[in-house]
């Protein structure tokens, strides 16, 4: 659809073409877009992504929420315009509750040395 490929298309190569800048820096532009979007897309949290190392990026995780669940999470690689606007509080509340969840299963989990 027309609006899939203005969000698709528009940041990495409508954005480069006002800015104008040389071919090097925008085949490197275009890689780590290509990179960005095949990290937010693959559905595992790698970790030797600089995606999911670097807080300003959004990581795989965020972006399988905006995809599940269809609300917030809008910056799918930029989170921090989400969370200036306040798009992400459903994101981090099911985080919270993942995280919380994950405690409790390591709590409950028998200890391996006494085994």
């Amino acid at each position: 659809t027309f609006d899939g490929l203005l969000t698709a298309l528009g940041p990495s190569f409508l954005a480069p073409l006002l800015v104008r800048p040389h071919i090097i820096v925008y085949m490197l532009w275009i890689v780590w877009r290509t990179l960005q979007t095949l990290n937010a897309h693959c559905g595992y949290e790698l970790p030797f992504s600089p995606f999911e190392r670097i807080p300003v990026f959004a990581n795989a995780r965020h972006h399988d929420y905006h995809h599940s669940h269809n609300i917030g999470n809008y910056g799918s690689f930029f989170p921090l315009c989400d969370w200036l606007m306040g798009t992400d509080t459903a994101f981090r509340a099911y985080e919270r509750r993942r995280l919380e969840a994950n405690r409790g299963d390591r709590a409950r989990a028998p200890d391996a040395k006494r085994a």
